[in-house]
């Protein structure tokens, strides 16, 4: 099942982010867990990173969580923990390969 997994970053994580970046980016290539999407949320700018948005393919909600507490980005404290989201995530239109 797909889930959307929602993260914006703490009011000061920008430097943690980028302190963090290449762990994340490591964690995302080297996880078991079928990431169908991810990247980062951009403020206003369009460049800017303040959060995160994934989408993964796991059999529950647990799945999705624990894949998003063994990210280094949430385990440095990057994200703001109060916005973290996680709901199943019903694909109706965009790129199709293998969903």
């Amino acid at each position: 099942m797909l889930y959307a997994i929602y993260c914006l970053d703490r009011s000061d994580g920008l430097q943690t982010r980028l302190d963090h970046y290449e762990a994340h980016r490591t964690y995302l290539g080297t996880t078991p867990v079928s990431i169908v999407l991810a990247g980062p949320v951009a403020a206003a700018d369009g460049e800017t990173p303040i959060g995160s948005l994934m989408v993964v393919d796991v059999p529950d909600q647990e799945q999705a969580a624990q894949f998003n507490q063994g990210d280094p980005f949430y385990q440095s404290g990057v994200w703001d923990r109060d916005t973290i989201a996680i709901h199943p995530f019903i694909k109706r239109r965009g790129w199709t390969e293998g969903y």
